[in-house]
């Protein structure tokens, strides 16, 4: 689990109703302000879930694909290509 999942999973468990001084935020504020915060948080692994699924190729070739090295920086160069299919 990385830090931010940890965060967001406390923050679940711990959750305490938003209260500013004798005034109580009304429940479908606070529900707006989880949507909100929810809405960036599941951009990052709902594209990678897409991605995955409109990736062609086998499982396996697809989640080589998602793994292997992609030529980033301080690499000779990347196994795969998002043209073309790995080579095992």
């Amino acid at each position: 689990m990385t830090y931010g999942q940890g965060v967001f999973v406390f923050s679940v468990v711990k959750y305490e109703p938003l209260v500013y001084m004798d005034y109580r935020y009304p429940a479908w504020g606070q529900g707006i302000g989880w949507l909100m915060a929810l809405s960036s948080i599941i951009a990052i692994p709902g594209y990678a879930i897409y991605l995955f699924v409109v990736t062609p190729g086998t499982v396996r070739q697809v989640g080589y694909l998602f793994v292997a090295d992609m030529g980033g920086p301080g690499s000779a160069g990347g196994r795969c290509s998002w043209v073309q299919t790995c080579v095992y």
